[in-house]
């Protein structure tokens, strides 16, 4: 019996494939197409039209009353809103790159400071984008109702310190506290500030280390900015002479020195303190003031002091003492000295 069934199941489906042969040949290639065609955009349209979530709106009846309505936001709305997103960010990113590049042209702004302002113009401007979107294909808010909580525990166990950071990002971009190209010493990091970023900032040191900073140490930490007001800073080089050497010509020629180095400010004036009667030496401070820019390194500007100064100690007969040192020896019998004879 069941071999009989089966047997006539098959002779079933081979008459209706055998029919739809037919009807199929009797279809002219146009209509083949055709209805292939309606096929796909009868699916499309359903794809378009699916249902991504429901979300609660609140509507207004015909007596004036609020109440909750339940709607379904489509796929093809989802859709649209993502593409709009995109060509309007690339759009205003084209825009604010061609304002940056006209800004650093005409000598308005600096190329560090015109990136950071990008950098942070672009942040609002996707931020404004996104409501905009929104708004414009009639998307509500409420739509991500449904992230509230699961914001709520991402801000609570890992996205704190990461607003933390974006805020305090906004507070010193406004404060103009910190700017870039300034010389910051950052809990003992030294070096210069190449990026205000959202959620950290550059510091780049004379040795080309790069370092991130987060922002909020800006605001939370004591930070010593050495250009905040002016790029000038006093710096100093030490040095000891022998005791007994004319303490009015050792002040002259460090004096000389400093106005001879082309990098080193005449106004204020370097200056030679006659600091201290050493145990082993008679220190002298010459102390200078230097411009920082790209141009200047206040380490450089030392060393070549220091080799202005040993030439002229050594022109002059000046000598630069070493310390005195106490050789003790401990033996367990007497030494045997000898006198050598010369020659």
């Amino acid at each position: 019996r069941l071999a009989r069934t089966v047997d006539l199941q098959q002779r079933q489906l081979n008459a209706w494939l055998t029919d739809f042969d037919q009807v199929l040949a009797q279809r002219s290639m146009s209509q083949r197409f055709s209805d292939g065609y309606d096929t796909v955009r009868l699916n499309a349209k359903k794809l378009w039209n699916l249902g991504v979530w429901d979300y609660d709106v609140e509507r207004i009846d015909a007596d004036g009353k609020k109440v909750m309505k339940q709607e379904t936001l489509p796929l093809g709305q989802l859709v649209w809103a993502i593409l709009l997103f995109i060509v309007g960010y690339f759009v205003a990113a084209r825009i604010t790159r061609r304002a940056q590049t006209i800004l650093v042209s005409r000598g308005r702004i600096g190329e560090a400071q015109s990136s950071t302002l990008r950098r942070w113009l672009m942040a609002l401007l996707a931020f404004l984008l996104a409501i905009l979107t929104l708004k414009v294909l009639n998307i509500p808010l409420t739509v991500f109702a449904f992230l509230g909580g699961a914001l709520v525990i991402g801000i609570g166990f890992g996205t704190q310190t990461m607003i933390k950071n974006f805020i305090s990002g906004i507070i010193v971009l406004f404060e103009r506290n910190i700017r870039v190209g300034d010389i910051l010493n950052v809990d003992g990091v030294v070096g210069t500030v190449s990026e205000i970023n959202t959620r950290s900032s550059i510091l780049r040191s004379a040795d080309g280390v790069e370092t991130m900073i987060p922002n909020s140490v800006f605001l939370e930490n004591k930070i010593t900015n050495w250009t905040h007001s002016s790029r000038k800073i006093r710096r100093a080089v030490k040095v000891g002479v022998e005791h007994g050497s004319p303490v009015h010509k050792v002040a002259e020629i460090l004096v000389e020195c400093a106005d001879r180095h082309g990098l080193i400010l005449k106004e204020p004036a370097p200056a030679a303190l006659f600091e201290d009667f050493g145990q082993n030496a008679l220190q002298f401070e010459l102390g200078y003031w230097v411009e920082l820019n790209d141009q200047t390194n206040s380490a450089l500007v030392a060393s070549d002091l220091r080799f202005m100064i040993d030439k002229r100690f050594t022109e002059e007969g000046i000598i630069i003492p070493a310390p005195n040192r106490d050789t003790r020896l401990i033996t367990d019998s007497p030494l045997q000295v000898e006198w050598a004879p010369k020659g």
